[in-house]
């Protein structure tokens, strides 16, 4: 496992990235590196100026080495998967889900998030960019957290620096290796009627004939397709 990923200066920044151990990213938010923007960010109150401070933290793509930040111009996967939990409804909530994740065998790291109201969470998985959404809808089933952040699938999504001195760490965690595919949605056909508006009459007739010839049409021991 190469367990080097990826920090740009700011989320503005796309095009120079420097390249790290997740060792040294980890040890960064338990010292505190960003320690002073984060506690900015966790005292402002309004949403808005929340979200333009974060602009401002170093942006981290723990999923590999990357030559900007683009799901395409991955060099390396690191072998790692970053899960964001957020939008609990008090700290007590998001105290007990801490407390689980730091519990399961699969779960390489847990932190605070910048804004303080959510979790940060690693977890190891095959160095394999192919199957990286496939290991993400699979943990998303794992963990069956209505906290979980379904919107953080692609292997270039950005996770800002945080900074907390009780981040969990567990070197000896698990690989994860299940894989869901992606999910699909099944649309139902209706057969009996055209699904497409036409204006041209003569198109019209000709669709209707088709339909006809094919539903009553048939010779026997055919069948509806």
């Amino acid at each position: 496992m190469s367990q080097i990923v990826t920090i740009f200066q700011n989320i503005r920044e796309t095009e120079t990235p420097f390249h790290r151990s997740v060792k040294c990213v980890l040890d960064r938010i338990k010292s505190g590196s960003s320690k002073e923007l984060v506690q900015r960010i966790r005292k402002e109150t309004d949403k808005a100026n929340r979200n333009e401070l974060k602009k401002e933290l170093p942006a981290v793509c723990f999923s590999g080495q990357f030559n900007k930040r683009n799901d395409s111009a991955i060099i390396e996967h690191s072998g790692f998967i970053c899960l964001d939990f957020d939008g609990y409804a008090t700290k007590k909530e998001m105290k007990a889900e801490r407390d689980r994740l730091t519990k399961d065998r699969y779960v390489y790291a847990v932190f605070t998030s910048p804004s303080g109201n959510g979790l940060k969470a690693l977890v190891r998985v095959p160095e394999e960019p192919d199957n990286h959404t496939n290991y993400f809808n699979a943990l998303e089933k794992h963990f069956n957290s209505e906290n979980f952040d379904k919107t953080c699938k692609n292997i270039s999504r950005v996770c800002y620096e945080s900074y907390d001195p009780l981040i969990f760490i567990n070197e000896s965690s698990e690989l994860w290796t299940s894989v869901v595919e992606r999910d699909y949605v099944e649309v139902e056909v209706k057969r009996d009627a055209p699904t497409i508006p036409i204006t041209d009459d003569n198109k019209v007739v000709e669709i209707l004939v088709k339909w006809w010839t094919k539903k009553y049409g048939m010779v026997e021991g055919e069948r509806n397709a």
